[in-house]
């Protein structure tokens, strides 16, 4: 098991924890803070696509687990970062 997939396994909980912690104090936010909330969402879940496709591709494509885990995190990210502040 390489790095990025333990960095992915830990990443993904501990992501959505701290999504939904900010989420949860979202109601006095300003709007350019919710802006730079919904933009990070969306980088968590991209983030990880834009490695395994740059680093991870000299390499060869990389693992199972590895692809598994970024096709979670590029939809889960900007599933739990879209919800509203309420929920």
């Amino acid at each position: 098991m390489s790095i990025f997939n333990l960095f992915m396994i830990l990443f993904i909980p501990i992501g959505t924890y701290l999504l939904n912690y900010f989420r949860k104090r979202m109601c006095t936010y300003s709007k350019a803070q919710r802006f730079s909330y919904f933009i990070l969402s969306i980088t968590m879940g991209a983030a990880p696509m834009v490695y395994l496709q740059s680093v991870e591709s000299e390499r060869g494509l990389g693992t199972v687990l590895a692809i598994f885990l970024v096709g979670i995190a590029f939809f889960w990210f900007p599933i739990v970062g879209g919800r509203e502040p309420n929920t």
